[in-house]
Formats: C-alpha cells, sequence, structure tokens
C-alpha cells in the first residue's frame, strides 16, 4: 500500500498549490520591476569621480606661475677656437621676489640634458656688472675653447614663495675655426707695400738665420703707420720647432704685398702676427682689378688654430686668383 503524499498548507501570501520549496521560483515571477535596471558601470564611477575632482580643483585657488627670466644677452656673439676669451652675459631679472644671490649662470651641454654652473650673476658692480641695482645681473668668464661647435648657456634663479628654481631660455653662440676677421683683430698694424730691401742675417742670441726686410707704405689699412714711410720687417727664415708659426714664403724685391704686423719690438721691428697667413701678395688682372693672393707657405705649417670655413672658401678663391683686394680687406676688417 503507497503511502498517500500530503502537501503542505500554503503560507498567506503565497498562491495555492506553491511550496517552500517553490518560494524562489514564485519570487521569480513576482521581483520589483525596478531590479531590472542594471548596475552602475565601473567606467561611469570613474568619470564620477574624475568630474567631481576637477571640479574640486577648479574652486581651489591655483599657484602663480614662476616669474619669467629674459633670454640672457651674450658679448661678443662669436668665439674663435684657441682663442682666448672674455665673455659677458646679462639677463634682466625685474621681479621683487627674486632672491639675488640664486642667480647663477649655466653652460649646457650639447645634447641639453645636462648643465654645469659657469658662476654666480652679479648687480652689485662688481665682476663685469656695469650698474648696481638696475635688475641687470652680470657674469664675466674667461673662456678658452679647443672645438669648433656652440657654446649654450642659461640662467638659473630662485624667488621666494616658489619651491623650484626657474630657468631662462636657452642662448647658443658659435664657437668657429680661425677667421679672417680674427687675424685683423689680432694684428696691430695692417699695411700695403713694396718690398724694397732684402737683408740676411744671422741672430747672435739664437744662431738662427733671419731676414731684415725694408718695406714702403703705400697705405695703412690699420694701425696708423705713415704711407710713404718705411718699416723693417723680421722673422726667421729657419724658425724654431716650438715657433712653427713664423716660418714664411720667401719675399723678392719689389713684392707688392699685404702685411698684418705685430706692434714692433724694442729694436723698432714689426713681425708677421701669424705667419704665412700674414703675407699675401698683390697682383693685378685686366678683369678684376688687384687681387689679394695667399702665400702658399701656410699649407705647409701645422697652425696653431684649425681654419673656419669660410677663411677656407676665402684661401680657395686666393688660388683661383677670384678674390679681390677690397674684398679681402672688407672681411678682415669685420668686427
Amino acid at each position: 500500500m503507497v503511502p498517500a503524499i500530503i502537501q503542505p498548507a500554503a503560507p498567506p501570501g503565497c498562491a495555492t498549490g506553491i511550496s517552500p520549496f517553490n518560494v524562489a521560483g514564485a519570487r521569480q515571477q513576482h521581483h520589483s520591476p525596478h531590479m531590472n535596471k542594471p548596475l552602475l558601470s565601473v567606467a561611469g564611477v570613474l568619470a564620477i569621480v574624475f568630474v567631481s575632482f576637477v571640479l574640486i580643483q577648479q574652486g581651489k585657488p591655483q599657484p602663480p606661475a614662476p616669474p619669467p627670466i629674459a633670454t640672457p644677452i651674450v658679448r661678443p656673439n662669436v668665439i674663435t677656437v684657441n682663442t682666448p676669451t672674455t665673455v659677458i652675459v646679462t639677463v634682466f631679472i625685474p621681479d621683487p621676489t627674486l632672491n639675488p644671490a640664486s642667480v647663477e649662470l649655466l653652460r649646457v651641454n650639447v645634447n641639453g640634458t645636462r648643465s654645469s654652473v659657469l658662476g654666480q650673476m652679479y648687480d652689485d658692480g662688481r665682476f663685469g656688472d656695469e650698474k648696481p641695482g638696475d635688475k641687470v645681473f652680470t657674469a664675466k668668464q674667461s673662456l678658452l675653447e679647443a672645438t669648433q661647435g656652440y657654446l649654450t648657456l642659461q640662467v638659473r634663479a630662485s624667488f621666494r614663495g616658489r619651491v623650484r628654481e626657474t630657468l631662462s631660455p636657452v642662448k647658443s653662440i658659435p664657437i668657429q675655426g680661425f677667421t679672417l676677421s680674427a687675424l685683423g683683430a689680432a694684428s696691430q698694424s695692417i699695411l700695403e707695400g713694396t718690398v724694397t730691401t732684402i737683408n740676411a742675417l744671422l741672430d747672435e742670441t739664437t744662431s738662427r738665420r733671419v731676414s731684415s726686410i725694408m718695406v714702403h707704405v703705400i697705405r695703412s689699412i690699420k694701425g696708423g703707420i705713415s704711407p710713404n714711410s718705411s718699416i723693417t720687417l723680421y722673422y726667421a727664415v729657419s724658425p724654431p720647432r716650438s715657433d712653427p708659426i713664423r716660418e714664411t714664403g720667401m719675399f723678392s724685391l719689389n713684392d707688392h704685398v699685404l702685411l698684418f704686423l705685430t706692434a714692433p719690438d724694442r729694436r723698432g721691428f714689426y713681425h708677421l702676427s701669424y705667419g704665412p697667413l700674414a703675407k699675401w701678395m698683390v697682383d693685378n688682372t685686366p678683369t678684376l682689378g688687384d687681387i689679394a693672393v695667399a702665400d702658399v707657405g701656410y699649407e705647409s705649417v701645422n697652425l696653431p688654430q684649425g681654419l673656419d670655413s669660410s677663411f677656407r672658401s676665402l684661401l680657395m678663391r686666393s688660388s683661383h686668383r677670384q678674390l679681390t683686394v677690397d674684398e679681402f680687406l672688407a672681411e678682415a676688417l669685420t668686427q
């Protein structure tokens, strides 16, 4: 005999015939319609957080921007390799919150990744500063650059109320090879003249063969030597190895020359200021008139300074007899 299965009575509020074992099913059938809405996504929550953060930050007072520092001014604007040069750098910083003792001149590496401090800048009338208290800070540096390229400088300073230091824009100036204008600047005198006398001598103090050359001055281009006067040029025919720059090509009587000279020594003798490159011949052509022709002796001398490309270009034109005296002198006297 199979026992009868008795269904338990339905709890109040439940449909008849639904047992407690089906309550879950009944709830699924009678759930609230609001449960159909999905929960907020993670992206939505992050968006709300971000917008809230922005609104909060906009409501806060922003820190003041750091005071600007002007681009430094550098004099001279060109440096020649292997030539001791005094460089003066100035910068105008008028902001009253500046800490004056913090103003420094930096040298920036070629790749711009690292800087080194060259020195402090002053506004108190010292170390090259022209006028104390005018907000123009000055640094004076003696530099000797061995290679061509660029010298890149920058100014750094700190201001009260600001944690970080402020940097100026960078300023770069070229470091060039030896130029004709550098030769002109280094020479005490430049003249055009004619060779009238050549004497071979033996320097008793050095036992070297030397020559003294009398030059009749046609015109003085620099240095104030009187026209129609004569000067004595003294140079070593066989220079010591320690002084190879004095080696020069030979002079001949009646040579028409352009000479770059040092100041006269205690005997009143002049010297070429840069060996063979300080002696140029003047020749006349039917098409260009007077041309400047370099002494070929420079090709055999190990010059202490590499020649700039502009100087090499002039030498090339000279070798092709295409460099006029006027062009040559204009370049030599360029500041």
